[in-house]
């Protein structure tokens, strides 16, 4: 049985991550664009999609899981600086904890700066640098890794 791709992305919590920074002042409110644009890029391709904020949600652990098992996404995609880079490896360890099949997709400054590393220290299967809204849906929709500019991969 061929099961459609579903995309699920992943915003980690500025306000967690910053908290007791000193530009803590500087979080952003609202949700970036560039999570908007990859919705968009993976609508266009009539990907199912979903978006999830963590900036907005009281429990972040609860609402990952409750997203992943309701939703039951082919992929996801985890939005991250350094400062989050811990929360977006255990955002991977609860999604494959659910889902041992998911693959997994970061992106994020920490991505585009040091994508070798990044996947060396998490369970990520693609590093995408710099902006996704191209490789990701191709990533999404099963083109050869190797074919796909803009992304490391193990």
């Amino acid at each position: 049985m061929n099961m459609k791709e579903k995309a699920l992305i992943i915003n980690t919590s500025y306000a967690k991550a910053y908290k007791n920074a000193k530009v803590r002042t500087a979080i952003p409110s609202l949700p970036p664009l560039t999570i908007a644009a990859l919705a968009a890029s993976l609508e266009r391709e009539e990907i199912e999609t979903r978006v999830l904020d963590l900036n907005i949600e009281k429990d972040q652990e609860k609402a990952v899981n409750e997203t992943i098992t309701e939703f039951e996404p082919t992929h996801v995609s985890i939005s991250f600086t350094t400062n989050s880079f811990n929360d977006m490896n255990t955002i991977c360890k609860e999604a494959r904890a659910i889902d041992k099949n998911i693959f997994l997709i970061g992106g994020g400054t920490h991505a585009s700066y040091y994508p070798k590393e990044t996947l060396q220290q998490s369970l990520l299967d693609v590093a995408v640098t710099g902006e996704g809204d191209i490789s990701f849906p191709r990533i999404v929709k099963g083109h050869a890794l190797n074919e796909i500019d803009g992304i490391a991969f193990r």
